[in-house]
């Protein structure tokens, strides 16, 4: 079957369906000192009182619980939000006295931030895989005087890590791209005068990076855009009714036809449109939350996972759509990166660009090297791709993966579209 060619023949014909701007289905899971989910439509629920705050939160490999950060119990632990129970993941008082962010690498692996003991060594960047933990970088080796809590996401164009720093009320607030070696550039030298929020988001669209600030003076919350390739800083949107509109921030799914911001405070769900950077909001209810993170349930849609490390390595595709299943899937390649992608007439996007790699993965001709590519999810909405690449030395290449959710009652045939997944070869 040519997948490639009868997705293009659906587009062309404009194949009937529903069409819907597609973004991410929610609830937002927002942390800090209590951990509460918020429908994007208003509803509240109190999930945990958390003893130290929840600064960092990102969704479990199993994109079933959220792993959020906790300095009462020094380190890293994990909530399902459907029952409100708690385990601990990892506890470590030298490193994770104060922990503050996290992210999952492409081999699944943990990368956690932490300070220990508190305001004694500095902050630390650490890859946990297992029992083992390695140090990728520190704010010593670095020779930045910051904390780094003002958010960690990898970059969807390289993989690297991209990390905001607190530098205190005086600043600076730098942004930096650091590599898995600890090797690091400066994007932005300061943010923002003002100071830096809690988290930050990209959107893949564009690449920028979206970052919140306060003017106290004015009274002002501050949307700011940071132009990743330039670092350049501006100013898109202010809102002068609740100055910390933007504390915590999380973009909508890239391929959504209305590309949009989330962000939370208090008791508020505020949307902001990044076409015209109007914000609007929905009141959740009177039992307010300050988040210090925020997360959206179920968004961890592809994951790689290390199966096997000779030469450039293995990896499992996990795909993970809770709400498409027992649909059938494609998942395909490229090293042709991420934009301007793949348009479709009722405004989804495909973010990756089409090359010959992809059109062999999802045509199931590179055997022994990307299998599984397409099938049936599981009734979880589950599915497993493989990528080998143990037959090459490490080759130096950044490629994309991305899934499609086949649903003939949708748009074109295409009920789900990822976010596209970035892997170094």
């Amino acid at each position: 079957m040519r997948t490639i060619t009868i997705i293009s023949l659906l587009l062309a014909l404009g194949l009937a369906g529903v069409a819907g701007a597609q973004p991410y289905q929610g609830p937002i899971v927002v942390g800090g000192s209590s951990i509460q989910t918020l429908t994007l439509t208003g509803a509240q629920k109190y999930v945990w009182n958390n003893p130290g705050s929840a600064i960092g939160m990102t969704m479990d490999l199993a994109n079933n619980e959220v792993l959020f950060s906790d300095s009462a119990a020094k380190g890293w632990l994990s909530i399902d939000v459907t029952t409100g129970t708690v385990t601990t993941i990892l506890t470590n008082t030298a490193i994770f006295d104060y922990p503050t962010e996290l992210v999952i690498d492409q081999n699944g692996d943990h990368i956690m931030v932490g300070a220990g003991p508190f305001g004694v060594s500095g902050y630390g960047i650490y890859k946990v895989s297992g029992s083992t933990i390695t140090t990728i970088t520190t704010t010593l080796a670095m020779g930045v005087a910051a904390s780094f809590t003002g958010g960690l996401e990898i970059d969807i164009d390289s993989g690297n890590l991209l990390a905001q720093l607190y530098g205190g009320s005086a600043g600076p607030h730098p942004l930096l791209s650091i590599a898995a070696d600890g090797t690091f550039t400066t994007i932005t030298p300061n943010t923002s005068g003002f100071g830096a929020r809690f988290q930050f988001t990209q959107d893949i669209r564009t690449g920028d990076l979206y970052v919140g600030s306060i003017d106290s003076g004015a009274g002002l919350g501050l949307l700011l855009r940071v132009n990743k390739s330039t670092g350049a800083v501006s100013t898109v949107a202010t809102n002068g009714s609740d100055k910390y509109c933007w504390n915590v921030i999380h973009a909508d799914r890239a391929s959504s036809s209305l590309p949009q911001l989330f962000s939370s405070y208090l008791k508020y769900v505020y949307f902001t449109d990044l076409k015209s950077f109007t914000v609007t909001s929905v009141a959740t209810s009177s039992q307010a939350v300050s988040p210090r993170s925020m997360e959206i349930l179920g968004s961890r849609n592809l994951q790689t996972v290390r199966t096997a490390t000779k030469g450039a390595g293995a990896w499992d595709i996990q795909l993970n759509c809770p709400h498409h299943p027992s649909k059938a899937y494609l998942l395909g390649m490229t090293l042709s990166g991420v934009r301007p992608g793949v348009t479709f007439p009722d405004g989804r996007t495909i973010f990756i660009n089409p090359d010959l790699v992809t059109v062999l993965t999802v045509n199931s001709q590179l055997p022994g090297i990307f299998s599984q590519g397409s099938g049936i999810l599981d009734p979880n909405g589950t599915a497993v791709g493989k990528l080998n690449m143990t037959a090459f030395p490490k080759l130096g290449l950044t490629a994309h993966i991305i899934a499609l959710v086949l649903d003939k009652s949708a748009y074109a045939g295409i009920g789900l579209i990822t976010d596209p997944y970035v892997i170094q070869l």
